[in-house]
C-alpha cells in the first residue's frame, strides 16, 4: 500500500500472515508496486517504518533499496501499542 506523504516521498506499508514470512512474497510485491506507481506518478521517493523489535522487516526494505533515515516509532492499526521503530527511506 502507498500512501502519499507531504514531501511527496510515500509510505510503504505490509503486513503478511507469519506462515508467509521469509518467501520473498514482500520484497517482489512492494517493487512490483513502486516500479508501477513511479511510472505514472511523479514519486520522490519511498519511505517505510519498521519496530526495532522486527529486524526481518529492516532487511525487507533494505532489499528494496532503502537506508536508515531516522528513528521513529511505530503505532499497531488500532492503536493497541506503540513501539521504538526505524525509518528507512530511498529517494528515486
Amino acid at each position: 500500500i502507498l500512501l502519499e506523504g507531504n514531501d511527496n516521498v510515500w509510505t510503504i506499508g505490509y503486513n503478511l500472515r507469519a506462515d508467509m514470512w521469509g518467501q520473498g512474497y514482500t520484497v517482489e510485491a512492494i517493487q512490483a508496486i513502486v516500479d508501477y506507481v513511479a511510472s505514472i506518478r511523479d514519486v520522490a521517493g519511498i519511505e517505510g517504518r519498521f519496530a526495532v523489535d522486527n529486524p526481518n522487516s529492516g532487511r525487507v526494505m533494505e532489499k528494496l533499496g532503502m537506508s536508515y533515515y531516522r528513528d521513529g516509532e511505530y503505532e499497531k492499526i488500532d492503536h493497541s501499542a506503540c513501539f521504538k521503530a526505524k525509518v528507512y527511506r530511498r529517494l528515486f
